[in-house]
């Protein structure tokens, strides 16, 4: 017989006596057969505490609470947290509103809200008050900050700051600009961001008062912000616009030494002044050492294309490939548009064909990294760029090669847009091949394109011109 056995009856025998003689002690037994069927039930009752946390966690600890915030503490400005439920559609409606063009219902709704049950979030306010700056309504814009962050009690971000800031800025208010940016080291919770130092320095530079502009972009960076190659630029043009190169480029070498990603803004603007001023080529030497991200690339690409470089653009385009900077659609765009402003369509068509052409076979060796690498060197167009060279050669009265290009577009599974619709039936409208712009007509019904009230007035007039007027009208309400 097994020891637990003996055990259990020697356990069974004694607790009645043991009752009798202390009858308010509990005697326990053994609750299981088996030390496995004890072992399982410790198992169980360790899963269940992991899933079912205790009660004792459950209940909150009043001393874990955070304290509250002293009498006088800045209020935080809201997160993006709070843009949902109805405060987000009050959001999307003020947006609509501002998108239409239509800034004083926008304004009159956000208005309106704040003292309703649904109060406009910082961020709706900012796009009001941002929508009037940016149609130069520069005293609507202040009146609206004031009205929402000082008499409302909605609390700034530094966003809002940033949009008071560019406001004053750009209607010669530089001083007032000023006190915003001290009021925000005073009294806000947070720091001002490089856009604040952005705007300052602008319009610092424009007010004539560029040793002010050095003297704030000297406390950005003692204040921890790194080098913004902006606000750096800023300055720089400010030097160039008053002849002192040797002041400019003792900025560009600081820059280069303190900036760690740079964009080649302040080579595009060396760039346009020497144009204006008809610098040698020699300063631009100077320029290439940083030229290392696409960024940069674009830059420079897009400013010699605008003064008319384009052979100088594609000498820089092909230098490219040679120190791993991989070109973009905005790269191939700035070339589309210099190859255009010379009369050079053929070059367009090559650069459509390049960007378009199939991949080749993989190798069979071990150059499979190395393919798939310069595989991915070339950006996909989108329909953005096909419609830029479509206008270009629609301009150029060169239709054959538009649809050639067309072709292609629907080729690659590329669906138009009213854009691409309204740019080919034009071209082939004013040919009089009607026949074809029905035939895109029905492309744009096939996909929904929906296009504005203008063209369709257009396509209207061409077919009824020639008795087909309800061919056209029957294609608009198809779409």
């Amino acid at each position: 017989m097994s020891l637990l056995r003996l055990l259990r009856r020697a356990t069974s025998a004694a607790t009645p006596r043991l009752a009798a003689l202390y009858p308010a002690a509990s005697v326990r037994t053994f609750a299981f057969s088996s030390a496995e069927e004890a072992a399982a039930e410790r198992r169980r009752r360790k899963r269940r505490l992991r899933i079912e946390p205790p009660l004792h966690a459950l209940r909150r600890d009043p001393s874990n609470r955070p304290p509250p915030p002293p009498p006088g503490a800045p209020r935080l400005p809201e997160s993006t947290s709070s843009l949902v439920g109805p405060r987000l559609s009050l959001h999307n409606r003020v947006q609509s509103l501002l998108r239409s063009g239509d800034l004083d219902s926008a304004s009159a709704v956000a208005r309106s809200a704040v003292t309703s049950r649904v109060r406009p979030t910082v961020f709706t306010c900012n796009a009001v008050v941002a929508s009037f700056y940016r149609h130069k309504r520069y005293d609507d814009a202040v009146s609206l900050f004031n009205f929402f962050f000082n008499q409302s009690n909605v609390i700034p971000n530094v966003v809002s700051y940033n949009f008071l800031i560019v406001t004053y800025c750009d209607s010669g208010r530089v001083d007032s600009a000023l006190d915003v940016y001290r009021h925000i080291l005073d009294n806000a919770p947070f720091s001002p961001s490089h856009v604040t130092y952005r705007h300052l320095t602008k319009g610092l530079v424009e007010a004539d008062r560029i040793t002010e502009a050095v003297d704030l972009m000297r406390e950005m960076l003692s204040r921890g912000h790194g080098a913004d190659s902006l606000v750096y630029n800023n300055l720089i043009k400010g030097y160039i616009d008053l002849d002192n190169y040797e002041r400019a480029y003792e900025l560009f070498d600081e820059l280069k030494e303190r900036c760690l990603v740079y964009d080649g803004v302040v080579n595009a603007t060396f760039m346009e002044s020497y144009f204006a001023k008809g610098r040698t080529r020699r300063r631009w030497t100077r320029l290439k050492p940083l030229m290392k991200d696409i960024g940069c690339y674009n830059n420079i690409i897009g400013k010699l294309v605008e003064h008319g470089r384009v052979e100088d653009a594609v000498g820089i385009f092909d230098s490219m490939s040679g120190k791993s900077v991989y070109s973009d659609l905005k790269t191939y765009g700035y070339l589309v548009d210099g190859y255009f402003n010379e009369g050079r369509v053929d070059d367009v068509i090559k650069v459509v064909e390049d960007l378009t052409a199939e991949p080749p076979e993989p190798p069979e060796k071990n150059d499979i990294l190395g393919f798939y690498s310069r595989a991915n060197e070339k950006p996909k167009p989108d329909v953005g760029f096909y419609n830029k060279v479509l206008d270009g050669l629609v301009k150029a009265g060169r239709l054959e090669a538009a649809e050639g290009v067309w072709a292609k577009m629907v080729e690659k599974g590329m669906k138009p847009n009213a854009g691409t619709i309204e740019v080919l039936v034009r071209g082939v409208c004013e040919k009089g091949w009607l026949d074809r712009a029905r035939d895109f007509l029905l492309e744009m019904a096939k996909n929904g394109v929906v296009t504005g009230a203008e063209f369709q007035q257009f396509v209207l007039e061409e077919f009824e011109k020639e008795g087909r007027g309800h061919e056209a009208k029957e294609l608009f309400a198809c779409s």
